[in-house]
């Protein structure tokens, strides 16, 4: 089973630029992971994990692999971000080319203004 590891992303404001985030996937014990043929998806809802989805970005739509051999990972920025003032809830799952469906990172971000 893989591990789930919980990252809080830094407040963003409503109307600015969402900046990119990079992400590095590792195995437990530190080595990366090989994201050769895999598909990656991410999922943003407002609310809770399973609240109302706001952003579903994929591999060539809001995500970039950016070095398959080493784990590497952008989730690409985006202008303006529109969404509603609140706390939002992410996941990030892989599908690897074997079929196996892993979910490796989720946490939360709030939409702020100012």
């Amino acid at each position: 089973m893989a591990s789930i590891t919980t990252y809080k992303l830094k407040d963003r404001v409503k109307g600015d630029t969402f900046e990119s985030i990079d992400i590095e996937f590792l195995h437990g014990t530190g080595l990366p992971i090989d994201l050769t043929g895999a598909t990656i998806e991410a999922i943003f809802n407002y609310g809770c994990l399973t609240g109302i989805p706001v952003y579903n970005p994929s591999i060539g739509s809001g995500i970039t692999i950016t070095d398959a051999l080493n784990g590497l990972v952008t989730i690409d920025s985006f202008t303006p971000l529109t969404w509603e003032v609140g706390t939002y809830y992410y996941s990030v799952t892989i599908t690897f080319a074997s079929g196996e469906i892993h979910t490796y990172l989720k946490g939360s971000v709030k939409v702020i203004s100012i």
